[in-house]
């Protein structure tokens, strides 16, 4: 009973750090993007993992494992692609870089969406814990937002005068705008969580502040190192959540009215504290007008996607885009990579997979409808911007469904 005891203590407060490690790593990958340094902090993966696993076998002893259907297609798309690296092209550098890379490796970070699930959102002694103390929760929150303050600190102090951009600029800034979404996502789900579970007014305007707060700074911070989706995406990950909350209490419209209205008002004071002007940002295309993101990727579209679809219909081709276009001029859409990189037989596979992941989220309980207004949200912005090497999508997939969960014998409040 006391052994007991000591573990319903220690449990909440393992996974706690192994949430922890992933954040840091998370935060330290943007933070050398802003210094402009090669470091990429592989070892807090590698920590992240270990504790994940430990984790993991600590949890057998509650219950048993299922593991979900839509995994063995998962695992049926990694073979398939294994197979076409060594048929292919006799090279498997290429199918470890984009399974394992910290990049855009597949495996990697459906993992670690998937460890993530398992420590906090799977967790009947972690929720349990939290729903009674939640400031610990609210610790993480004020902790991000001051790593977010710092970060943006030091890329103020290497900003160019002509643009809203830092100088010197490495090509690793995609990585770290998709990273600031990941954080940005992990947080959500954490807000979600303290405003379902509390009942006090007070508590929750301040999440709310916290949680606007990180916004713009995440926002701001995504736009000083070139990345629009580190700035879009987290907007509407905001909408969305406020959304799912206020729209069954009462007085709800007024409530997200007031809510954007405070909005715009932090926004007017960022802009005015940090003297920017708005058409420097890139989202207007540095003064352009226009989104030249978007734009460029839409000639692509038009003007790359047929010639590398029927370049090998069938079974695609990984690197068609440097054989007939160019390198880097590969169609940015989820699904139409997947039908030019992975030809029928795989752009197949990878929508059966998602349409059982959709079917899946449906299946749950617990807070659904956020689940699937994320995950739709990130899977259309994904078929728009995105190949089907994107850590995000991989990541969110792995949180909301994830390969295998333990049914525990304890139950959740």
């Amino acid at each position: 009973m006391e052994l007991n005891r000591v573990y319903s203590i220690f449990s909440p407060i393992y996974y706690s750090l192994c949430v922890f490690v992933l954040i840091l790593f998370l935060m330290f990958n943007v933070n050398s993007v802003v210094l402009n340094t090669d470091q990429t902090y592989s070892f807090l993966i590698y920590l992240y993992i270990l504790l994940s696993v430990f984790g993991l076998i600590f949890r057998l002893f509650e219950g048993r494992v299922l593991v979900y259907k839509h995994f063995f297609i998962f695992l049926f798309f990694i073979f398939y692609f294994f197979l076409k690296s060594l048929f292919q092209y006799f090279d498997l550098s290429r199918f470890f870089s984009y399974t394992l890379g910290s990049s855009g490796g597949i495996v990697l970070f459906y993992f670690l969406g998937m460890f993530f699930s398992l420590n906090l959102m799977n967790n009947n002694k972690f929720l349990n814990f939290f729903s009674r103390n939640y400031f610990f929760l609210i610790f993480y929150l004020i902790f991000i937002d001051l790593s977010l303050f710092l970060i943006l600190s030091n890329a103020l102090s290497n900003v160019r005068f002509d643009i809203f951009l830092i100088s010197d600029l490495e090509e690793g800034y995609q990585r770290a705008g998709d990273f600031l979404v990941i954080l940005y996502f992990i947080s959500t789900i954490i807000v979600f969580f303290i405003l379902e579970k509390n009942q006090k007014i007070s508590i929750n305007i301040f999440i709310i502040l916290l949680y606007l707060l990180m916004l713009i700074l995440v926002g701001s911070i995504a736009q000083i190192i070139g990345s629009n989706k580190g700035l879009v995406i987290p907007i509407l990950i905001f909408c969305c959540t406020f959304y799912v909350f206020f729209k069954d209490l009462k007085g709800s419209n007024r409530a997200i009215i007031k809510l954007f209205f405070l909005f715009f008002i932090f926004l007017f004071f960022i802009f005015a504290f940090l003297n920017l002007d708005v058409s420097s940002l890139r989202i207007l295309g540095y003064g352009s007008g226009e989104s030249s993101s978007f734009q460029s990727r839409y000639e692509i579209f038009v003007r790359n996607f047929y010639i590398h679809f029927i370049h090998s219909p069938y079974i695609g081709d990984l690197n068609v885009d440097t054989l007939l276009t160019g390198q880097g001029t590969y169609v940015h859409s989820f699904l139409f990579f997947s039908l030019t990189h992975f030809g029928l037989l795989g752009f197949t596979i990878i929508f059966i997979y998602i349409f059982s992941c959709y079917r899946s989220i449906l299946g749950e309980n617990k807070n659904l409808k956020l689940n699937k207004i994320i995950f739709l949200l990130i899977f259309v912005f994904s078929i728009f911007s995105t190949a089907v090497f994107w850590p995000v999508i991989w990541f969110v997939i792995g949180v909301l469904c994830p390969a295998f969960f333990v049914e525990s014998r304890f139950k959740s409040i």
